[in-house]
């Protein structure tokens, strides 16, 4: 059995314009205005797909908009959008990306989630504007495959281009929580909704008594009366609270799975697994551990560029969500549900931006040291510019805030969060359909309302599960397993460094090559062959760069984590940078992922 993904596509451009090549005539929804002509591949939205009598207006989606999919729920939606226009997305729960063609008023509209855990991507090309999900990414055309140098460097010290960045200056990510609209030469952006911070008055104990009502509500909207939830479990709070929720609701048909790092097993300590299969007996529900990786270095890489395609970070459990995809397949009715929030996570002393952004690990021009005299210092300060300006325009976009910790969770919801699930969506989404209920609308709203210091360390939905579950969660939690991406790095590294120098002394050409060249990755995998004496030299060089940095920017705005990456982890990320951009570009690759 196949699962084939739903996604969005749709080409707006000058009345009359041919088709997009490719689309077959029976696959393709057109509707023409007096100036405007939109193409609406409905084959890869046959799941979401709703229109008025007349046609003049269409509705299509991906994603849970409010909960489980199906005609009545396309009506629903297209029924609210002929009521209310575009303000009934204020109403909505779930993940969810939505177009509407409206040749009413003359009107595209796309409409993005408040979290943005479905992500949309827009390009233009000439006349044309482009709009897609996720899992359209390589339909999108990019004008002169232009590579953009900051999401590269992004991607190298922080593992996802931030700031609506993709790899290429032509395709952005849609900003979330927004109704976007579209014509011939204009696009407009304007926000429904915004994270913004105003403390509760509610006694305490009442504010957590609603916050598990909430939880609880989300969960049952996440799951349809036919749909068997698969629960990536782990040893935590969020997806145990999702798990304990579902066994409260009496459903008892639930697979929970669980990964970690080969060696993890034999290691002493509470682990990740072993708490969730804990849980997992206690509640009833059968339980798979999942190795999180085995394959070879580059045939994990392989996996990363089909299901990721450069939208994700390098995502080292692929062979766990390989592994559970073709239980997922043969399971027509499964969803799986992630635990995922963003409100609190570990707690930390923060003090100011600098401390903050260390904590989320947005490194700023300091982490490519490594590349300091290797690359031209030229591109290098080039580089540095444009990080140093993404990070301004990315604090100067956010709500206000008086306390670091505040800072941290509006940086985490706008930014960091969205680029962190997308994997997720990704590898999960390419076996079945994927729902975040913890980042439940009227969850979000709710928290915007909780104090900072009940925020801090998820203090009130820890204190508010244990007290709703004590018997569940009374017991330690796992234990941090540290970095598996560094962890992974150090040992792919250590077992395939043949094969990767081959890789890199290799005489074709990659579209990478010019702005990270394969000397330095070849510098890079001697200094991690030499062992940890490097690191202790780049430490002292980095003291002296930060001593610099701090003269040169001055105290208003500082240099900030200027802590190198490891060189295996600079390292991997430049060899799946590698290989995701020869599969886009190289001649002929596009018509190939299309048949």
């Amino acid at each position: 059995m196949t699962y084939r993904p739903p996604f969005l596509r749709a080409r707006i451009g000058p009345r009359c314009a041919p088709p997009p090549a490719g689309w077959r005539a029976a696959a393709r929804t057109t509707y023409s205005g007096t100036d405007v002509e939109v193409h609406v591949d409905a084959a890869a939205a046959t799941r979401a797909l709703a229109r008025t009598p007349d046609g003049a207006v269409g509705l299509f989606f991906v994603g849970s908009p409010g909960g489980a999919s199906g005609p009545a729920e396309d009506e629903r939606l297209l029924e609210a959008y002929l009521d209310e226009g575009p303000g009934f997305v204020r109403t909505l729960n779930g993940s969810f990306g939505i177009l509407v063609v409206d040749m009413r008023s003359q009107e595209i509209i796309v409409i993005t989630d408040p979290a943005n855990t479905r992500q949309l991507y827009s390009s233009t090309d000439g006349d044309f504007t482009w709009v897609a999900s996720a899992h359209a990414f390589h339909s999108l055309p990019v004008p002169g495959n232009r590579i953009d140098p900051t999401a590269i460097a992004q991607y190298m010290v922080n593992g996802i281009p931030l700031n609506h960045r993709t790899l290429f200056e032509g395709i952005r990510v849609l900003e979330q929580a927004s109704v976007h609209r579209f014509g011939l030469s204009e696009h407009s952006t304007e926000s429904y909704w915004r994270y913004e911070f105003h403390p509760s008055s509610q006694d305490r104990e009442a504010m957590a008594d609603e916050l598990m009502e909430l939880t609880a509500a989300a969960v049952r909207r996440s799951v349809g009366e036919s749909e068997r939830p698969y629960v990536s479990l782990s040893g935590g709070y969020d997806s145990p609270a999702i798990a304990c929720e579902l066994h409260r609701m009496n459903i008892r048909d639930v697979v929970c799975f669980s990964y970690e790092d080969a060696g993890a097993s034999a290691k002493a300590g509470r682990t990740d697994a072993v708490v969730a299969r804990e849980l997992a007996d206690g509640l009833g529900y059968r339980h798979e551990l999942l190795p999180a990786y085995r394959s070879s270095l580059f045939e994990l890489i392989r996996h990363n560029v089909r299901h990721g395609a450069g939208l994700t970070r390098l995502t080292v459990e692929s062979d766990a969500w390989v592994r559970i995809g073709s239980s997922l397949l043969e399971d027509p009715e499964s969803v799986v549900l992630v635990g995922e929030e963003f409100y609190g996570g570990p707690d930390a002393d923060l003090e100011d931006e600098e401390d903050v952004l260390a904590f989320l690990g947005i490194r700023g021009w300091g982490g490519l040291a490594h590349l300091s005299g290797t690359v031209p210092a030229e591109l290098l300060r080039e580089w540095e510019g444009s990080i140093s300006m993404d990070l301004r325009e990315m604090l100067g976009s956010l709500p206000s805030w008086h306390h670091p910790h505040d800072l941290k969770d509006l940086l985490y919801l706008h930014f960091r969060l969205a680029r962190r699930l997308a994997w997720r969506e990704h590898f999960a989404g390419s076996f079945a359909e994927v729902r975040f209920p913890l980042l439940d609308r009227e969850l979000l709203e709710f928290m915007q309302g909780v104090p900072t210091e009940d925020r801090r360390g998820k203090r009130l939905f820890q204190e508010a599960l244990i007290r709703r579950y004590p018997s569940r969660f009374s017991a330690p939690r796992a234990t941090s397993p540290g970095s598996m991406i560094k962890q992974w790095s150090d040992q792919a590294l250590d077992e395939e460094t043949h094969a990767v120098r081959e890789r890199l002394l290799d005489s074709s050409s990659n579209p990478l090559d010019e702005l990270v060249p394969p000397t330095f990755l070849l510098e890079l995998l001697s200094a991690h062959s030499r062992g940890p004496w490097r690191q202790d030299v780049l430490r002292r060089s980095q003291r002296k760069l930060r001593r610099l940095s701090h003269r040169l920017t001055g105290r208003g705005f500082r240099s900030w984590s200027a802590r190198p990456l490891a060189e295996s982890v600079l390292l991997v990320r430049a060899l799946f940078l590698r290989e995701v951009l020869a599969d886009r570009l190289s001649p002929g690759a596009a018509s190939a992922r299309e048949q």
